[in-house]
């Protein structure tokens, strides 16, 4: 019950089911104020290194309020204008090249560039021993060929003569002269050792993606890259400043990518070391469409470089001359609390204190809406949590229609991230429940 005083009751329900992965919140809703009970450990602040932790909410491409969310645009290619670039729906922004740009014909972009600021006056600059982390999460439709199609720049604009403010300012404008930075380009469809490329930009030049005399290529590689239409994908571009010069790094991940997606260059002369801007450029003649569905850009110093932690890692971490499996196996429960060392590791509690669901799991009712708020591990490659909602404890949903996200805050120094989530369903269903799953990649 609501241990605030409030006459609003919320029933909370902790249980671990068979697979011991799933904790939840129960609540019976009504119109009076809710108790907002906190855990003490969440008292953390967002870090002031995150740039951007966009989310595509719905109806806000245009909306600047960094670093929750930037604004996008978008522009064909072609002298026609057109909308290429959706509102966001669902979590998704789609640069669309099958748009007609004249409704008096059946003209479409030749290619087409969305592009956005992530700082919100002057560029952030890299200090020795920092790396600016640009992650996204990204599908395409009728991706194919092999002719680069997709190009991903990350750059300055302060040598330029202005930021983009608007929709339809073409992927060539006289604006980008000066515009410095680096890009990855990748064949969406193509097979190889030669799939990838970071090119550096040449300055002098109008277009921004575009053409062969823009990019300077500096390294080759990759691997097999098949896209598939609607089928989730990320990228990562690091690029390290260090005492001598940058190292810049292009990846891809997902299950029709190679595992050696990935290429790498160095220079140690004099190198971009600022940065604003985040475009994406594609051509019309290998893909239909290329929407984002998340976008992440922060700057890391170079001991906090993310470092694939698994359940292994942690648990020879945490157990260094422990070899029991009753004691360290992820069924284990050595604190003899009932959470298992499994659920210990993925929301970021010492397997040998005693814990109870509130050390990691908040709830709290807001305009009528159940709210779970939990801590994600952002270094972990072997785990997904997976929000779910559910109306009778039996039937659980997962999409859009029954939980969504309202909140991914960084917690400062660590690996970590706030997220909190609310039941989607309509009108005043009354009881409505609230888990997170945690499952095994």
């Amino acid at each position: 019950t609501d241990q605030q005083g409030h006459s609003q009751s919320v029933s909370t329900s902790i249980t671990e089911p068979r697979n011991g992965n799933l904790f939840g919140f129960g609540g019976l809703l009504s119109s009076d104020t809710a108790g907002d009970p906190k855990f003490a450990f969440l008292n953390f602040s967002v870090s002031d290194n995150v740039l951007l932790n966009e989310e595509f909410v719905d109806g806000e491409r245009l909306v600047q309020e960094l670093p929750r969310t930037a604004a996008w645009y978008g522009s064909p290619g072609n002298t026609a204008a057109g909308e290429v670039l959706s509102q966001p729906a669902d979590g998704i922004i789609k640069l669309d090249l099958t748009v007609r740009l004249d409704e008096s014909d059946a003209t479409t972009a030749q290619n087409a560039q969305l592009i956005t600021h992530f700082t919100d006056s002057a560029p952030v600059s890299l200090a020795v021993g920092e790396i600016l982390r640009l992650a996204f999460d990204f599908q395409m439709t009728a991706a194919g060929g092999n002719n680069l199609a997709v190009r991903i720049g990350v750059m300055d604009s302060s040598g330029g003569s202005g930021r983009v403010t608007d929709d339809n300012q073409g992927t060539s404008h006289s604006r980008f002269n000066g515009y410095t930075g680096y890009a990855g380009f990748f064949n969406p469809n193509a097979t190889g050792t030669s799939t990838m490329r970071i090119r550096e930009r040449n300055p002098e030049n109008n277009a921004l993606l575009s053409g062969a005399s823009v990019w300077s290529n500096r390294a080759t590689g990759g691997d097999d890259i098949l896209i598939i239409d609607n089928t989730d994908y990320s990228g990562e571009i690091l690029i390290a400043r260090g005492a001598d010069g940058v190292n810049v790094t292009f990846s891809l991940f997902g299950d029709t990518i190679g595992p050696e997606a990935t290429v790498s260059w160095d220079e140690d002369a004099g190198s971009t070391f600022s940065f604003d801007t985040f475009a994406i450029w594609v051509n019309r003649s290998w893909a239909d469409s290329f929407s984002l569905t998340s976008v992440d850009i922060e700057v890391l110093s170079s001991d906090s470089t993310p470092t694939g932690l698994t359940f292994a890692t942690w648990q020879a971490g945490n157990f260094p001359d422990e070899t029991d499996p009753d004691v360290i196996g992820p069924d284990a429960n050595p604190a003899g609390d009932g959470i298992r060392n499994f659920l210990k590791y993925a929301f970021h509690l010492n397997p040998s204190v005693p814990s109870v669901p509130g050390d990691f799991l908040q709830r709290e009712i807001l305009d009528g809406k159940l709210r779970l708020t939990y801590v994600e591990r952002t270094d972990a490659t072997d785990i997904e949590y997976v929000p779910q909602a559910s109306l009778n404890l039996a039937d659980w949903g997962e999409g859009p229609e029954s939980v969504r996200e309202v909140g991914r805050d960084p917690v400062s120094g660590e690996n970590l991230e706030l997220v909190t989530v609310e039941t989607a369903f309509d009108g005043d269903p009354g009881k409505v429940f609230l888990r997170v799953d945690v499952r095994e990649k």
